[in-house]
C-alpha cells in the first residue's frame, strides 16, 4: 500500500494537483484526505489484507474434540450433498450436517478406505474385511475370507452398481452380486502385486494400485491384465492409490502423482519430489494429498499451490482427498478432517499499476456517488 501511495503522490505535479491522476479524479490538499483518497486507501488496504498466497480457500478443521469425529487420523473422505463420511483410525464417520458434527459406525475399526453410492456404504477395514450399509450406515453387512475375500487386510474399495472391487493384502476381489460372493484376481492372472493398495473403476477399465508392481489395468472384467511401470513413465512401481475420470488416470506413489491423459497408455510425472497418496480431479483442477501438505492444480497438473497447517489444515500429511461444489475435503494423519469453503480467487498482485489503477477505478464510482 505504501508503494501505490508513494507512487500517486510522486507522479502529481507539483502545486498543481489537477495536473495529476489523483487530481483529475477528485483532488489533493496538503494535510487532507478527499473522498476519493479515503476510498483509494479503504480498497487498496482491504486488498492487501485479502490476498495471501492461500487466499480463495478458507479452512476448518474437525476434529475428535469439537465435532465428534471417530479419530483424528483420517485415511479417506467422500461426500454426497450435506452428507459427509470420513474413514478413520476409529470407525466410520458420517455426518449429516455438512461435516459440523459426525457420528462413528464400526467403531474401533480401522477403515483404510471407503466408497458412497447414494446410501450404499463401502468400508475397507485393516483387520476385519469390508463392510457393507444399503441405508447410509444404520446397518451393516460384514464380508470376509469366508465369503471369498482374498484377505481381511483390505486397503481400498469401489463400486458400480452391483459390481464391487476391494483391493486386499492377497490379491484384487471383485463382487458382482453387490458385495455377497468374491472372487480374487492375483499375480497368477496377470496382477502386477498381490498387494493392491487402491482401486478405480471408469467405464469397463479397472485400475489396481499395486505395492512394487505398478499399476495394472483391466478391461475384461478382471480376466486378463496389462501392466505399467516406470517404463510406461510412472515415478515409482511402489502405488499408493489410482482415480480415474474419462481417459484421464491419476496414479499416486512415494514418487509423485503420474497422470495419463490416454487411459494409462503413457504417464507423466509431476511432483516428483513428494509421497502423494491419494488424487482427486474435476476437469483441469487435480487435488493431490501429500506428505507435505495438500497441492492443487488448475492447470491440469503444470502448475501446484500447497495448503498446510499455516492456511489451516490441521497436519500436513493428508491421505486423501474429495472436492464438491465449492467443499474441499482434506483427509489428514493426526489433525482430522479439514473441511475448506472455495471462492473465486483472489490473486496477489503482480504490479504496482495494474493493482492500483484498480483501485483508483472502484475510488473513482465511489467519488461519483459522493457527488450525486
Amino acid at each position: 500500500m505504501r508503494t501505490i501511495l508513494n507512487w500517486m503522490r510522486t507522479n502529481r505535479s507539483a502545486g498543481n494537483p489537477s495536473n495529476s491522476l489523483l487530481g483529475n479524479l477528485g483532488g489533493w490538499k496538503r494535510g487532507v484526505k478527499s473522498p476519493l483518497l479515503q476510498s483509494v486507501m479503504t480498497v487498496v488496504a482491504a486488498t492487501a489484507i485479502m490476498a495471501p498466497a492461500s487466499a480463495g480457500i478458507v479452512w476448518e478443521k474437525r476434529t475428535v474434540a469439537n465435532s465428534g469425529l471417530a479419530d483424528n487420523t483420517v485415511y479417506g473422505t467422500m461426500s454426497n450433498g450435506n452428507n459427509v463420511y470420513a474413514a478413520t483410525n476409529g470407525g466410520f464417520a458420517i455426518s449429516t450436517d455438512g461435516g459440523s458434527t459426525f457420528t462413528t459406525k464400526l467403531s474401533g475399526k480401522t477403515n483404510r478406505g471407503l466408497f458412497v453410492s447414494g446410501s450404499n456404504l463401502y468400508a475397507a477395514t485393516s483387520a476385519d474385511g469390508v463392510y457393507i450399509s444399503t441405508d447410509n450406515g444404520s446397518n451393516w453387512t460384514n464380508r470376509t475370507t469366508t465369503d471369498g475375500l482374498g484377505n481381511n487386510s483390505t486397503y481400498g474399495i469401489f463400486a458400480n452398481g452391483s459390481n464391487v472391487y476391494a483391493g486386499t493384502q492377497g490379491g484384487l476381489s471383485i463382487s458382482t452380486n453387490g458385495g455377497a460372493t468374491w472372487t480374487t484376481k492375483t499375480t497368477a492372472n496377470g496382477l502386477g502385486n498381490n498387494t493392491i493398495r487402491g482401486v478405480y473403476v471408469s467405464g469397463s477399465t479397472i485400475y489396481a494400485a499395486t505395492t512394487s508392481g505398478g499399476l495394472s489395468i483391466s478391461t475384461d472384467g478382471g480376466d486378463t491384465w496389462t501392466t505399467k511401470t516406470t517404463s510406461n513413465g510412472l515415478g515409482t512401481n511402489n502405488l499408493l492409490g489410482v482415480y480415474a475420470n474419462g481417459n484421464n488416470v491419476y496414479v499416486a506413489s512415494n514418487s509423485g502423482l503420474a497422470i495419463s491423459t490416454n487411459g494409462g497408455v503413457s504417464f507423466t510425472n509431476t511432483l516428483a519430489a513428494n509421497t502423494v497418496y491419494g488424487a482427486y480431479a474435476n476437469g483441469n483442477t487435480i487435488y493431490a494429498g501429500t506428505l507435505s501438505g495438500l497441492r492443487i492444480s488448475t492447470d491440469a497438473g503444470a502448475n501446484w499451490t500447497t495448503y498446510t497447517t499455516a492456511d489451516g489444515l490441521g497436519n500436513n500429511t493428508v491421505r486423501g482427498v474429495y472436492a464438491s461444489g465449492n467443499k474441499i475435503y482434506a483427509a489428514t494423519s493426526g489433525g482430522g478432517l479439514a473441511i475448506g469453503t472455495s471462492s473465486a480467487p483472489v490473486p496477489e498482485p503482480t504490479s504496482m499499476a495494474i493493482f492500483g489503477l484498480g483501485a483508483l477505478g472502484i475510488a473513482y464510482r465511489n467519488r461519483r456517488k459522493l457527488l450525486k
